[in-house]
């Protein structure tokens, strides 16, 4: 679909077609509660469509507080996060499950936000995005996005973060044929540096979830993947960073670094001293 309104319109006749041949779909949805202690945190942020608690919902670990003795939300502190299975793959070219997810969607960021009232799209890395067609052939057009990416922004060890990291994550997950992200790597025709913070990236087809499908990656950072031979077997939270002590070549863009992890025990994270919302942009 090239639009949401003709999206909503394919899902709809769809639907009247189900209801016609197969009038009952039998759906199996495991059951998962989101519980916090009231006593003990505050700030946790509820959206429709959303688990308070989800790896999907970014606002609950960018607003949650401790409560200290005198009941006020504190900066700082301790917040366990149970995870209900083991996280099995690391790797941000191939997280393996949703708990996978849960612990990298802390560590890495997005373009776009949702807001979490309105379920609108809004800057977020990206300040501004453009989406037109270009013409691929004589009346064929695919999809064209532009993306404007904030200037100050920082990966956690420190290295700037530009326009040709976007371009570097796609290209490598194209080149290396990434099994998770073909589906969204064989819709893309090229990809166009037009500065140090804008990218372009011309698609073979029309459709309008191109966007999300974008932003739902990890971006890869270039300076620790351009070495990276095999995707398949790099363990990045286990191999120590290049330069930093203390840090692994698990480097990302969100409120959190990746510290440790004892299978059976925990992921430990810390806060990321060079999330670019602690401080004003350039």
């Amino acid at each position: 679909a090239p639009d949401l309104v003709s999206a909503r319109k394919a899902v709809m006749d769809a639907q009247a077609i189900l209801a016609d041949k197969q009038p009952m779909v039998i759906l199996y949805v495991k059951p998962q509660y989101d519980a916090f202690n009231k006593t003990m945190v505050a700030g946790y942020v509820s959206a429709p469509g959303y688990s308070a608690a989800g790896y999907d919902n970014m606002w609950t670990p960018l607003n949650i507080r401790c409560i200290d003795r005198k009941g006020k939300p504190t900066v700082g502190g301790i917040l366990r996060w149970a995870l209900d299975e083991e996280p099995k793959n690391l790797n941000p070219a191939s997280p393996g499950n949703t708990w996978d997810r849960k612990v990298l969607s802390k560590v890495y960021d997005k373009l776009i936000a949702t807001d979490p009232a309105t379920l609108e799209d809004v800057p977020w890395m990206a300040e501004k995005w453009d989406i037109d067609t270009w013409e691929i052939s004589a009346g064929e057009k695919g999809t064209v996005i532009t993306f404007y990416i904030r200037k100050g922004i920082k990966w956690s060890d420190g290295t700037q973060f530009t326009a040709d990291d976007v371009k570097f994550t796609i290209d490598y997950l194209r080149d290396n044929c990434v099994p998770r992200y073909l589906d969204l790597t064989h819709q893309i025709d090229k990809i166009e540096l037009l500065n140090k913070y804008t990218v372009k990236i011309y698609f073979n087809t029309l459709s309008c979830w191109q966007l999300y499908d974008i932003n739902d990656l990890y971006f890869l950072p270039k300076h620790i993947w351009k070495d990276v031979k095999d995707w398949k077997s790099f363990q990045p939270w286990k191999e120590p960073h290049p330069s930093i002590k203390g840090y692994t070549k698990l480097v990302g863009l969100g409120p959190f670094i990746f510290k440790e992890y004892k299978p059976g025990e925990f992921v430990r994270l810390a806060k990321n001293p060079n999330y670019w919302r602690l401080e004003p942009t350039e």
